[in-house]
């Protein structure tokens, strides 16, 4: 059950991040993933105080990850699907953060997306 709530969170985590890199994109109407990940990179790095190494490592990781997506939104894949794909890129990109974040800095890192999820859900209550 908590790995459900977890999925959810950290879904709605993923949506409302690509929600707000979109709202600052250019003219094309969303922004370029290597501008989110490095809106993200920099989000992270205030949040967990990270280390020139693991700076260096996670913006790696979220321009993975944020290249990934985009390939996924752009694809011509159900809505289900799509999700299906998000999903599994943010389980592998939990496990590549994992190995680079202290204990401390990832349990902060799963508590933000919580936080992020919890506020998106009140706001579509609205």
């Amino acid at each position: 059950m908590k790995k459900q709530h977890f999925e959810h969170y950290a879904s709605t985590f993923f949506l409302w991040l690509a929600a707000t890199s979109a709202a600052s994109a250019q003219h094309t109407g969303r922004a370029l993933p290597e501008e989110r990940a490095g809106k993200q990179t920099e989000r992270m790095n205030q949040e967990l105080t990270l280390t020139d190494e693991q700076y260096k490592k996670v913006g790696e990781i979220n321009l993975k990850y944020a290249q990934k997506n985009e390939a996924v939104a752009n694809a011509d894949e159900g809505r289900m699907k799509k999700m299906s794909a998000i999903r599994t890129n943010r389980d592998q990109k939990n496990a590549e953060m994992k190995k680079v974040l202290t204990e401390a800095q990832y349990n902060k890192y799963l508590e933000i997306q919580e936080e992020m999820a919890a506020k998106m859900r009140q706001q579509r209550m609205r």
